[in-house]
C-alpha cells in the first residue's frame, strides 16, 4: 500500500519523498486508515517503526490553518518533543510548536497561540494550560507519545490534568 492509497495528500508525500521516505511502514498501513476513521488507537511497535509519522500524517492532513489548536502532543521528555516536531514540520507546512521546561515561556506562548499542533511535555504544558496561555477548545487529537514511559515516570497525575482542560469529543492517540 502507498502513501497515496491511505489517503495522505500529494504535497505531503511529496515532502515524504524529499527525505526518502518512499513507502509506509507496517505500523503506518496499519494504523493511518484507522486515524482517518476517528478511532481511538493504541499502538505498540518498536523505536523506528514509524510510530510517529502514523499518527502526524493523518493529523496534519485534517488541522486547518488560524483555527486554534487542533492536536496535542505529549511526549516524556524536551528531546522527543523536539524530534516530533521535527518529523511534523519535515512533512508539511503546518504551524506546530515545541513546549517544553527550562526555557523562556514568551516564545512557546507565542507559538501556541498561532499554532495547530502543540506538542510538548506535560510539565509545561500544564503549566500553561493553567495560566490561561494554552487554549484547547478546538482540540480535535489528544496523542500520548510513548504513554506507557510517561506513567513510568510518574507523570499521572499531570496527564489526569491536562485531560481535563480537553474537549470530551476527542481522538486518543497512544
Amino acid at each position: 500500500m502507498s502513501f497515496r492509497e491511505l489517503g495522505i495528500k500529494k504535497n505531503v508525500i511529496q515532502n515524504l519523498k524529499e527525505n526518502d521516505i518512499t513507502e509506509p511502514t507496517e505500523v503506518q498501513s496499519k494504523s493511518i486508515p484507522k486515524v482517518f476513521d476517528g478511532e481511538d488507537l493504541l499502538v505498540e511497535s518498536e523505536t523506528g517503526s514509524g510510530k510517529t509519522l502514523a499518527f502526524s500524517l493523518p493529523i496534519i492532513d485534517d488541522v486547518e490553518e488560524d483555527s486554534g489548536v487542533q492536536a496535542l502532543v505529549l511526549s516524556p521528555t524536551r528531546e522527543l518533543a523536539k524530534q516530533i516536531t521535527a518529523e511534523i514540520e519535515m512533512a508539511s507546512d503546518v504551524e506546530t510548536v515545541t513546549i517544553y521546561g527550562g526555557v523562556d515561556y514568551g516564545p512557546q506562548i507565542e507559538g501556541a497561540k498561532k499554532s495547530s499542533i502543540v506538542v510538548g511535555t506535560p510539565g509545561r504544558v500544564l503549566d500553561l494550560l493553567k495560566k490561561g496561555e494554552l487554549e484547547l477548545d478546538d482540540l480535535d487529537y489528544f496523542v500520548l507519545d510513548e504513554a506507557d514511559r510517561m506513567l513510568d515516570m510518574g507523570f499521572q497525575d499531570e496527564l489526569e490534568q491536562i485531560i481535563s482542560f480537553c474537549p470530551d469529543e476527542r481522538q486518543n492517540l497512544l
